[in-house]
């Protein structure tokens, strides 16, 4: 936004200051980071830490996790009923 002719650079951007405020400034850009963050997958690291990689199944994550040394928790079939007991492998 280049001056109007006659008016110099420091009363363009104080009329541009007194039109477009700093609060609705702020609000824009924190409305597009937030939009930008929620078009974005999930990290990957902390897809894996939620034991589920978008694509992989739960059996090929816990092979990505055995993989890049990543602790693995294993079920324990009891009765029918499954329960984690907290072991690593």
């Amino acid at each position: 936004m280049s001056p109007p002719n006659g008016v110099s650079l420091i009363d363009h951007l104080e009329n541009l200051a007194a039109k477009y405020t700093i609060t609705d400034f702020e609000d824009k850009v924190l409305g597009f980071l937030e939009m930008l963050q929620y078009s974005q997958a999930m990290p990957i690291l902390s897809q894996v830490e939620r034991g589920k990689v978008d694509g992989l199944t739960v059996a090929e994550t816990d092979a990505l996790k055995r993989r890049i040394g990543w602790p693995v928790m294993v079920e324990r079939k009891t009765n029918g009923l499954s329960a984690e007991d907290g072991e690593v492998v």
